[in-house]
């Protein structure tokens, strides 16, 4: 489409009811008259209608006019439920319901939000500073301490794990050689008999 032909249809298209463009096609009239606004008069040159009856008697136009059609008669509830379709809504609306029947419920009536729930599992991560559910107030900061005081705490909390480890398999080793000894002093008692 020509960017006149566009334009001039874009101003035409939403002054006219659909039947006066039906009438106007048929006849391919020069003139074409604001249904809409009284004493409006929008004035197309026939070469350019000419032009815009075609693109519009098209076969493709017509296909994809039908397809169009038949997809909005389809829908039950006509709102938009902006940038995400239905079908993703739907999707994440699901998973949300078998994440929640796989957790137990105690442990999700504990806690008012966590770092990993459901919801950023489905959804993402959330933006930075926010915390999803809880409005502007609560930052992660407030709710579970600063990224690095944390770490901090994990690592100190692993190296006590790992000493207490460390302290078990010695006394475990300790507890063998013992055993050990035992062992080969009841063999050469065995042996001597």
């Amino acid at each position: 489409l020509p960017a006149t032909v566009r334009g001039l249809w874009t101003v035409t298209a939403s002054a006219l009811p659909r039947t006066g463009r039906q009438q106007r096609v048929a006849c391919g009239g020069d003139v074409v008259r604001g249904g809409n606004i009284p004493g409006t008069t929008f004035t197309i040159g026939s070469d350019m209608w000419k032009e815009t009856v075609k693109i519009w008697t098209s076969e493709h136009w017509v296909w994809r006019s039908d397809v169009n059609r038949k997809n909005k008669g389809v829908q039950k509830i006509f709102h938009c439920a902006g940038t995400q379709t239905f079908a993703d809504i739907r999707k994440a609306e699901e998973k949300i319901q078998t994440l929640k029947q796989s957790q137990s419920s105690a442990s999700s009536s504990q806690t008012v939000a966590s770092k990993y729930d459901i919801y950023s599992q489905v959804f993402g991560e959330d933006k930075p500073g926010r915390v999803r559910g809880l409005g502007t107030g609560p930052t992660p900061a407030t709710l579970w301490g600063k990224t690095s005081d944390i770490l901090k705490d994990e690592n100190k909390k692993l190296g006590d794990r790992v000493k207490d480890l460390e302290e078990r398999i010695t006394k475990l080793e300790r507890t063998d050689s013992k055993f050990q000894v035992q062992l080969d002093l009841k063999s050469q008692v065995g042996d001597h008999d």
